[in-house]
């Protein structure tokens, strides 16, 4: 179901979608766009952050919306093999340096809107951001494991230990460069659950509270 809070949105021209791993928000997102002819900016943060740093986008992925724990961080300073699970840097780009450069591309997208910006702590980081409104796609776990699992045709164990994994990587992320919960609700004007609600139907629960018309 949509939870709604109460917010002054007339005139948004910015909408961050903070999403839970498995729980649709990328597609939210993306309906989101066309149904107001916005632009999207999801995968796209990521490219940018590599190009600014000279280096190669698909190495740059483990360690996006990440954030390097204290054994990452003295394995790469004395250059020691990790143990098994452990992300080290990548390319000489360590993932507060990618941070760093993802954070400069999503304040530079919130400067030429209009535009929806999908994760990387933007509701963190645009919280003061007057015309912004901040969304959180949630599901319940089991039913982003049956989602993942499908998607990626694993087993539902290797989608459970995943949707574990990327909902730990998320929230320190957040609470390492933001000092956030992800899960805190006045961070966000709508909440929607993927498990009860329609793509389409979160389209129009969001756009509602944006007093935004679709094209």
């Amino acid at each position: 179901m949509a939870a709604f809070a109460e917010t002054s949105t007339i005139g948004v021209d910015l909408i961050v979608v903070s999403r839970q791993f498995g729980a649709g928000g990328g597609e939210v997102a993306a309906a989101l766009g066309r149904s107001l002819g916005w632009k999207v900016l999801d995968r796209e943060i990521l490219s940018a952050a590599a190009e600014r740093l000279h280096a190669e986008e698909a190495s740059m992925e483990p360690i996006d919306e990440y954030a390097s724990g204290l054994i990452e961080r003295v394995a790469a300073t004395f250059s020691l093999s990790a143990p098994e699970g452990v992300i080290l840097p990548t390319d000489d780009v360590d993932a507060d340096a990618l941070a760093k450069a993802v954070h400069d591309v999503v304040r530079t997208a919130a400067d030429a809107p209009p535009v929806v910006v999908v994760g990387h702590g933007a509701q963190c980081l645009l919280k003061l951001r007057p015309r912004t409104l901040a969304v959180r796609v949630f599901a319940p776990f089991e039913a982003r494991v049956e989602r993942v699992a499908r998607r990626e045709n694993s087993s539902r164990e290797a989608a459970r230990s995943e949707v574990a994994r990327r909902d730990k990587q998320r929230e320190r992320y957040l609470r390492h460069h933001f000092g956030c919960d992800p899960a805190e609700p006045t961070l966000y004007a709508v909440q929607v659950n993927t498990a009860c609600v329609s793509i389409d139907g979160c389209v129009e629960c969001i756009l509602a509270t944006a007093g935004v018309r679709s094209r």
